[in-house]
């Protein structure tokens, strides 16, 4: 049977034969592969730049097709990483050290916000400015979450009892309304973040951050299995630059990714707030010893003085090396 023209052209491009009028046949796309990635905790502001390379298609592009899960806390994510049941996940580097000591196979491909928001909310009526200001006083927070973790090691460095503070477990949806509400004195958040959150519902809040008494641990950082790592470095290259780019881009115009986020995200997003917590994320991408590079490229210092932080008072059993716990082999230069 005479071969149709496809069925020519075909035959002469795997025989190697030069097609007619230099026409190639168009090319089947190849299938997207789905990655799955966590937030550290509820979808806000500072995920948007996820909602943004996924609409614009900077994941696809890589063969990425991007699925964004909602976490319940730091502590939770690295372990779904670790059991392989995530891609990618978000993780506060004072959890991504932890879990590492305590033998969890995940590491950090790029850091993302690497100056810390963590601090604790409080009205300003109250009158607590300091750590030690907390004692006696009802701390709300999530179990599992980066901050209520390192409370005590960050009370214990700036000489307050962490006994004398009460923190009462909450869950974590339900964290910010116990403070308006005013059932606790203060929670465990997010500068960029639960603090927008309770100003927009009225409170006259305040924050205590964690770094200005003396404990930056960088924030969120992008983690992956380490058998993926060595497995799959096509995947892990491609999703920090998809991402590398959607932060360049959403910093580009912080409205459009808030409306893309909004349309695209849970229903509990407030445009007006998410503006502000992408606008303050955007401030915490970079430390001194990063300036200058690009986007989620980091320090071997920041995670050195992180993990001698931890062992001091917060007590770990065994001191990650800092190759363990990151690498910059994934991320673009610009």
């Amino acid at each position: 049977m005479k071969p149709n023209r496809r069925q020519f052209l075909q035959r002469a491009a795997a025989a190697g034969i030069a097609l007619p009028f230099g026409q190639a046949l168009p090319q089947a796309p190849k299938p997207l592969e789905k990655i799955w990635l966590m937030t550290s905790f509820r979808i806000f502001g500072g995920d948007a730049p996820f909602f943004v390379g996924r609409e614009k298609g900077y994941f696809a592009e890589r063969g990425i097709d991007l699925e964004i899960l909602e976490g319940t806390g730091s502590s939770n994510t690295a372990k779904v990483v670790a059991a392989r049941s995530a891609h990618v996940g978000e993780v506060d580097g004072g959890v991504v050290i932890r879990s590492i000591a305590e033998g969890l196979p995940i590491k950090v491909v790029a850091g993302y916000t690497q100056s810390s928001p963590l601090c604790i909310i409080v009205p300003k009526k109250l009158g607590v400015t300091t750590p030690k200001g907390l004692e006696g006083k009802r701390i709300g927070g999530a179990a599992g979450a980066a901050g209520e973790l390192l409370l005590p090691a960050w009370l214990k460095k700036n000489g307050a009892d962490p006994d004398k503070v009460q923190l009462v477990t909450l869950q974590a949806a339900a964290r910010n309304a116990t403070l308006i509400q005013g059932q606790v004195d203060g929670i465990v958040g997010f500068s960029d973040g639960d603090l927008l959150i309770v100003r927009d519902r009225g409170v006259d809040a305040m924050p205590i951050m964690y770094s200005d008494f003396g404990f930056n641990v960088p924030n969120i950082s992008l983690v992956m299995n380490t058998s993926v790592i060595q497995s799959r470095p096509d995947i892990v290259r491609g999703v920090v630059a998809a991402w590398q780019r959607s932060v360049i881009e959403t910093e580009r115009d912080i409205r459009a990714a808030v409306d893309i986020m909004v349309s695209r995200g849970p229903k509990h997003l407030n445009a007006n707030v998410e503006v502000g917590a992408v606008t303050e994320t955007l401030k915490l991408l970079q430390t001194p010893r990063t300036k200058g590079r690009p986007y989620g490229w980091m320090a071997r210092e920041d995670w050195e003085d992180a993990i001698n932080l931890l062992a001091e008072y917060a007590g770990l059993k065994t001191k990650p090396r800092v190759d363990d716990v990151m690498t910059n082999e994934f991320v673009p230069t610009r």
